[in-house]
């Protein structure tokens, strides 16, 4: 009875949640908070379901994990720096509200808010399917260096030694790393790529518990490992269902920790003020490591939250007697107000950016990161936007005819390297920013045409409208998977839809047919 009770309860919420244009997880914290007041216990087994929520997470971002960009200034220089920034504007923050008070507990409070939210900004960059974009992998970058310094922080204070074994383990990364890309490549059904993933993700985490190192760290370095195997992608796509349903757990168990009280809820508003700060700073910061205004309110805008992480630290705090256990219930409403705020700011950031794009213009640097200067283009005249099977097909046949000169545009920048060895003329942009079309100067340029290949409808209608906003008076074809995206897409500008699934079905027929 208890496990459809919480099912249901979770569902119901969710479906509010989307309702109000909020995440889901939204209305899964709600659904803890519901079932904490009606006196529901947590179910057996709602802690071990989080746990595997929160490794399948981290696994599933080693397995995107350029580390490569770890290093760049965008990056570590903006993760340390709003880092320290924020620490010291929430020790003042918690000092105003609540007094001096125990100066362990308020640096311990302060450094744990200092972290935005993975699986928030993951949900988010995926739902928009941004997760390959230059501000996506931006802001990833930062949350790994987060998360990074996150787990250091917890192997320090958990007043446990790593074990000698752990030497051990490192050294046999690379062996490990050898044996998991043989069994991966020559998986065939499914249900073993799902097992397969599963198991080495959980097999990571529990590896480095035995070695006394928290476990998440394990199945984020099993990810990295297996990042560049070219099945990555599709071990991905495989395990998104099972992670979103272990998360659903992680966001229960939050909002099971407690009702709060109205002082909780003014003490969490209090420090909630602090995220338009938040904002701020990470603008600013992205905005000196040279991207473009668009990318730094992007990347500023997923990152305004407060991570779970929060919760870890005070758990630990509690536990050793620095803060009371009430700050549990307070932080994880601090965190429910965080993803609210976050929620609707990441909804219409879009907008923002374009209203005040002209105001924004004064803070941009004169010499701009090399993945956001202008781009030239020279004289092709066609675009083929989004280079996964169709787009290469597309691009091939166009190749093939001498009446038309393609050029390929990719956001994925381990794509862009592949395109390269098969001798594609191709060029890093997001077809869904409007940067991307002033880069390219689209209105001035000698393209008639524009075929966009993205997987998903509602990025191909952005890039539409977007491109059509801009001046374009060419034909803009794209792909739709189901009949009822053709009229969404029509609406969009776009002239001609291509139904891969309705336009397969009939060449099939004519080839048999005429055979």
């Amino acid at each position: 009875m208890i496990d459809i009770l919480w099912i249901s309860v979770s569902l119901a919420c969710a479906l509010l949640a989307v309702a109000g244009r909020l995440p889901p997880m939204i209305g899964y914290l709600g659904a803890g908070f519901i079932l904490h007041y009606f006196g529901v216990e947590n179910f057996t087994g709602l802690k071990e379901l989080s746990d595997l929520g929160i490794s399948l997470l981290l696994f599933s971002i080693g397995l995107k994990l350029d580390l490569k960009s770890l290093g760049r200034s965008e990056v570590l220089g903006v993760a340390i720096g709003q880092g320290v920034i924020s620490f010291i504007f929430l020790l003042m923050i918690k000092i105003l509200i609540l007094g001096p008070g125990e100066i362990i507990s308020s640096s311990i409070l302060a450094f744990g808010m200092t972290f935005s939210s993975t699986i928030f900004v993951v949900k988010v960059l995926e739902q928009r399917g941004d997760f390959a974009t230059n501000y996506g992998r931006i802001a990833v970058g930062v949350l790994v260096i987060q998360d990074i310094l996150a787990v250091l922080f917890m192997a320090f204070t958990a007043q446990k030694t790593p074990s000698a074994w752990l030497i051990l383990l490192i050294t046999g990364l690379w062996p490990i790393k050898l044996f998991l890309s043989y069994i991966l490549t020559r998986l065939k059904q499914s249900e073993m790529i799902v097992l397969f993933g599963l198991t080495v993700s959980f097999g990571g985490a529990y590896l480095f518990d035995l070695v006394n190192v928290k476990g998440d760290l394990g199945a984020l370095i099993i990810g990295i490992l297996l990042s560049n195997h070219h099945r990555s992608a599709e071990l991905n796509r495989w395990l998104i269902s099972f992670k979103d349903f272990f998360l659903v757990g992680f966001f229960l168990s939050i909002g099971m920790i407690g009702f709060p009280t109205w002082s909780q809820v003014g003490v969490a508003l209090g420090i909630s003020l602090f995220l338009p700060m938040r904002l701020v700073i990470y603008f600013i910061l992205f905005n000196r490591a040279r991207l473009r205004n668009r990318s730094s309110l992007l990347s500023s805008a997923v990152l305004t939250n407060f991570s779970e992480f929060g919760l870890i630290v005070c758990s630990f705090a509690v536990g050793n007697g620095y803060l009371e256990s009430s700050w549990l219930t307070t932080l994880a409403m601090v965190l429910t107000f965080s993803f609210i705020l976050s929620a609707f700011l990441n909804t219409y950031s879009e907008e923002l950016y374009i209203r005040y794009a002209k105001k924004l213009n004064k803070f941009e640097q004169v010499e701009l990161h090399p993945l956001e200067k202008d781009i030239d283009i020279g004289e092709v005249d066609v675009l083929v936007i989004g280079m996964g099977r169709v787009g290469q097909g597309a691009y091939i046949n166009l190749k093939e005819n001498v009446d038309y000169d393609p050029l390929a545009v990719e956001v994925d920048t381990s794509v862009l390297e592949e395109l390269e060895e098969m001798e594609i003329e191709a060029i890093y942009g997001n077809a869904t920013s409007p940067d991307f079309w002033q880069k390219i100067k689209i209105k001035k340029s000698s393209v008639k045409l524009i075929l966009l290949a993205m997987p998903l409808v509602r990025q191909n209608c952005i890039a539409a409208k977007l491109v059509r906003s801009h001046g374009f008076k060419g034909i803009i074809s794209s792909i739709a998977k189901y009949p009822n995206d053709e009229e969404a897409l029509f609406e969009a500008g776009i002239d001609k839809v291509f139904n891969l699934y309705a336009e397969a079905g009939t060449g099939f027929a004519k080839s048999s047919s005429s055979t």
